[in-house]
């Protein structure tokens, strides 16, 4: 019989191993908010052929930015954790808050961007923590 001595199950006991395992944690974090925007201005443009900064103004665009990476630490973290259910709740909250934006206007720019944007932060959330269970056992 096998004793946990760690705080997360899984996850394993030696500092050394628990120092890699946050390092690649981190680097899920930093990889996420290094690429989301490139990544869900990829997909968007691809999808509609058209170039997503142009008749947006700079403050509109600048607070996208800002909430889409506010979402990218919250849906990682989640993922994280495990709290997969609690996306629904991160999804319905924002949009609550842009409720203006989806009835002024087109609401495809605003729904596709927010799922690109969920699905690819769910993926880096996944792989990392995948990359954090196996590290240890590699190492």
């Amino acid at each position: 019989m096998q004793i946990e001595t760690s705080a997360l199950p899984g996850a394993p006991a030696a500092a050394g191993d628990l120092v890699v395992v946050a390092a690649v944690y981190l680097a899920g974090y930093v990889a996420l908010l290094a690429t989301s925007t490139s990544v869900v201005s990829y997909f968007l443009e691809r999808w509609t052929g058209t170039d997503l900064s142009a008749g947006v103004d700079a403050d509109q665009r600048d607070t996208g930015r800002v909430i889409g990476k506010c979402e990218n630490v919250l849906v990682l973290t989640l993922v994280f954790v495990g709290a997969y259910t609690a996306l629904g709740l991160v999804f319905a909250a924002k949009s609550l808050v842009r409720r203006e934006d989806m009835t002024s206007g087109d609401t495809t720019w605003y729904l596709a961007g927010t799922l690109v944007n969920f699905t690819y932060s769910i993926v880096v959330g996944v792989v990392t923590s995948v990359a954090a269970a196996t590290l240890p056992t590699i190492v």
